[in-house]
């Protein structure tokens, strides 16, 4: 029995279906199973629509690395195939990893602005200079408090080429 549900809520879309199809004003932006979706949303606005909302402008300087307002990232060469110049790079908040560590790329420091208890997670936000990003981080991970300097990384499996940063309001 196929069952079609609309909803304006991303989670229940994700964790009840087993296809997603995003609309926007009637036109069809993305679909596919809902963790394809979520991992590989195919523009800056299907991601932010998802609630994605951690998009950096970013320039391609060779495979698997981009320059961004953070600094430079390493993410998998296959996102950067196919693209050249500014890119929107999206950062998903499962991204960050608190602490440093010996060899680990995407190293990088900043201020905890907010953090949020979620249950099972902490909902936390750090300012790296003028950009500021949202992660998800386990509720048992001992958090610096808000105000305080942290150190982090950026998973780079959990970094996304998501197109160019031009995209027109829809």
């Amino acid at each position: 029995v196929a069952v079609i549900t609309v909803t304006h809520d991303q989670e229940e879309a994700l964790a009840l279906a087993d296809r997603v199809v995003v609309l926007n004003g009637g036109r069809m932006m993305q679909q596919g199973p809902p963790g394809e979706v979520y991992r590989r949303p195919n523009s800056p606005w299907v991601a932010r629509f998802l609630g994605l909302n951690n998009l950096l402008t970013a320039r391609v300087v060779g495979p698997g690395l981009v320059e961004t307002a953070v600094g430079w990232l390493r993410l998998p060469e296959e996102e950067t195939a196919g693209h050249h110049g500014p890119v929107e790079l999206l950062v998903r908040p499962e991204a960050a990893r608190l602490g440093t560590a010996d060899g680990a790329p995407n190293q990088l420091r900043g201020v905890v602005t907010e953090c949020s208890f979620r249950g099972e997670r902490y909902r936390c936000t750090v300012r790296t200079g003028d950009t500021e990003m949202t992660f998800t981080v386990p509720a048992t991970a001992a958090l610096p408090p808000v105000g305080a300097a942290v150190d982090f990384w950026l998973e780079p499996s959990a970094l996304t080429v998501v197109g160019p940063p031009d995209e027109p309001p829809a």
